[in-house]
């Protein structure tokens, strides 16, 4: 059995996190359509706020710590124009988001370890938006990729919770 981590490096993990996220947004703020200041502003505003929010709050009211960011993200979307590097950045700034808020220190330990195959999920779906989006011309062959795609995932989803013996091969342990 391993030792539990120390909480310093739960932080360290927290601060990188919240890094990327800070990069991600400053990034996604730059290659949006919002005058370069008012972006970097924005971006700014909603981080900042977020931060100080969640350091502040109670636990009881440190969900609303994700209404600045999200506010934010939001602003800088609605101005972004439709390109392979505002998707991308988008993407990761959201995805940043998702780690940030499972590395709350009011939640359980390990919230990062715990969040990382959920997390994955979601960043192999933005790999495969972007690079459909980056290399499948335009018009209506996305639709259709899209859409088989999105039927080969039911599929792969139906099978699996049909067949339970391919997810968890341990028996339970009250059998």
């Amino acid at each position: 059995m391993s030792a539990p981590p120390a909480p310093g490096a739960s932080r360290r993990w927290s601060l990188v996190v919240l890094g990327v996220l800070a990069g991600a947004t400053v990034l996604f703020a730059s290659a949006s359509d919002l005058p370069e200041h008012l972006g970097y502003l924005v971006a700014a505003l909603g981080l900042g706020a977020s931060v100080a929010l969640r350091a502040d709050a109670p636990r009881t009211s440190a969900a609303g710590a994700v209404v600045p960011i999200l506010a934010a993200l939001t602003v800088i979307a609605a101005t972004a124009p439709s390109s392979a590097g505002t998707d991308l950045f988008g993407g990761v700034a959201a995805i940043a988001l998702l780690a940030w808020l499972a590395e709350d220190r009011r939640r359980a330990p390990g919230g990062l370890v715990r969040a990382a195959p959920s997390l994955l999920v979601v960043f192999v779906a933005l790999g495969i938006a972007w690079t459909s989006a980056l290399f499948l011309p335009t018009g209506s062959a996305r639709i259709g990729f899209g859409a088989a795609l999105l039927v080969l995932v039911t599929i792969l989803v139906a099978y699996l919770l049909g067949r339970t013996d391919l997810i968890d091969a341990e028996p339970p342990a009250t059998a």
